[in-house]
């Protein structure tokens, strides 16, 4: 899945804004998988200083699907630095079907839990649970409401609505998957776990990037292990990989085989990373419907991590694939680190985009108004990908990147048609990323996390 690249080449669209047509131009690449061939990977480029980054010219208002929030095509300029800056207020009455509980009159965060009394729900996602609550009775139905879903319009979840409003009425959206990982949600154990996700991607990789990350995918066991190589818990580590709290998940880094250090290359570290066995048959115009995907979840991370949410098809070359984030831990020299993931990109891979991140991860933040990005912190993560194709992604309901994306094998308008996957990644290392190819004591790994609070797929008709 490496892409080989040779410079960077110019990609038109035309697009349709405010009634008129544009011929775009925008800087895209061969932008890599997994694998990394990152303009800001490469060669250690990514930082907060220097080279700002580059701008196409997708215009002002957004198409049909949300891809992108403001008359003045910029999206929000608030601050990021945490999950309660960007979420709105609680989330108020959810109506019956897409709401935790009809009226939403009680509940925890969600419109979920065992009915503790009083709360409003954490306004920090937007999804609160209802404005009251003084009893366990109304608590207990919240909880009992959500489901996970079948994945169709026909086979809805029941849970809440979208946390953000991303720039189009979130009416119409239906939720289909609604995966709210803890013992208080709708995945309670790792047999839930084991159950809607697997511990390998769609091309049966545990090292995901044509085996190129530093860290394999630990099993839970052998019955859901890829296959007689992959290293499973209790076997080949001494820690968990993976562990439910009351409100989220927690997938660590762990050292393999009783090894003291780890590097990239020896196969000796271990990550709790999963992908949801549920895919949709295609995407954007290929699949016909508006869909709005969402996942909360926090970091504190040692040198070297590398963390993505992203999703790809079961071909690839050259895309399609969305990084709706992607991170890793650097070190480019002279105190030039991103050790706790203050810095990110998020970037199509084989489509149109407006910022070019991999210039410089800081700039492009700082020109959608992120200055500061706390990882411990909770943030939700949407995409917004609509059956026209266009697309626009978010960091807590703030836009941070848009573009268009022909969700085929190639990511081309006459590619064969591709599925699409759902894949959350807390890995550590990569071979051929000089900036994170380093070796590291297993003890650097102790008291670091990757924890998902919930993923949250909805999709609507465009008829």
């Amino acid at each position: 899945m490496a892409c080989p690249r040779t410079g960077r080449v110019s990609s038109k669209r035309r697009v349709v804004v405010a009634g008129s047509l544009l011929l775009v131009e925008v800087a895209v690449g061969c932008a890599p998988t997994r694998a990394g061939d990152d303009d800001g990977a490469r060669g250690g480029a990514p930082s907060a200083g220097g080279g700002g980054a580059a701008k196409g010219g997708l215009g002002a208002a957004a198409t049909r699907g949300g891809a992108g929030a403001s008359s003045a095509g910029r999206g929000g300029t608030a601050s990021a630095g945490s999950s309660a800056a960007a979420g709105t207020s609680g989330g108020g009455t959810a109506t019956a079907g897409m709401g935790a509980h009809e009226g939403g009159s009680a509940g925890t965060d969600n419109g979920v839990g065992a009915g503790q009394p009083g709360a409003a729900g954490d306004p920090s996602d937007g999804a609160g649970g209802g404005a009251a609550g003084n009893g366990s009775d109304a608590g207990a139905a919240g909880e009992s409401s959500q489901t996970v879903g079948g994945g169709s319009l026909s086979d809805p979840a029941e849970g809440p609505r979208p946390a953000h409003d991303y720039g189009d009425e979130n009416q119409g959206y239906v939720l289909v998957k609604n995966w709210d990982f803890g013992k208080g949600g709708t995945i309670r154990s790792i047999a839930d776990l084991n159950e809607h996700f697997q511990y390998f991607d769609q091309f049966g990789q545990i090292a995901n990037g044509g085996g190129k990350y530093g860290a394999y995918t630990v099993a839970p066991d052998r019955a859901h292990a890829h296959d007689d190589a992959q290293p499973l818990e209790g076997v080949n580590t001494t820690r968990p990989v993976r562990e439910l709290f009351a409100d989220s998940v927690r997938t660590y880094l762990v050292g393999l085989d009783g090894a003291l250090e780890v590097d990239p290359s020896n196969a000796k570290a271990g990550c709790g990373s999963f992908q949801a066995k549920w895919t949709l048959p295609a995407g954007g115009s290929r699949l016909g419907l508006d869909l709005i995907w969402e996942t909360r979840v926090r970091y504190v991370t040692p040198p070297y991590f590398w963390f993505a949410i992203w999703t790809a098809g079961n071909q690839w070359n050259g895309g399609a694939e969305m990084d709706l984030i992607e991170s890793f831990g650097y070190d480019n020299g002279g105190g030039n680190t991103n050790y706790d993931g203050r810095y990110w990109h998020s970037s199509v891979v084989g489509g149109v985009e407006e910022t070019n991140y991999h210039s410089n991860w800081g700039a492009a933040m700082e020109s959608y108004g992120v200055t500061v990005f706390d990882a411990a912190e909770y943030h939700t993560w949407t995409w917004v990908y609509g059956a026209d194709d266009a697309f626009a992604s978010y960091l807590d309901g703030v836009l941070v990147q848009r573009g268009f994306l022909d969700w085929t094998y190639g990511a081309t308008p006459t590619g064969d048609l591709i599925d699409m996957s759902f894949i959350f990644d807390g890995a550590w290392g990569h071979t051929e990323i000089a900036s994170v190819n380093h070796t590291l004591p297993v003890s650097e790994l102790e008291g670091k996390y990757y924890e998902w609070d919930f993923s949250r797929v909805y999709l609507r008709s465009v008829e």
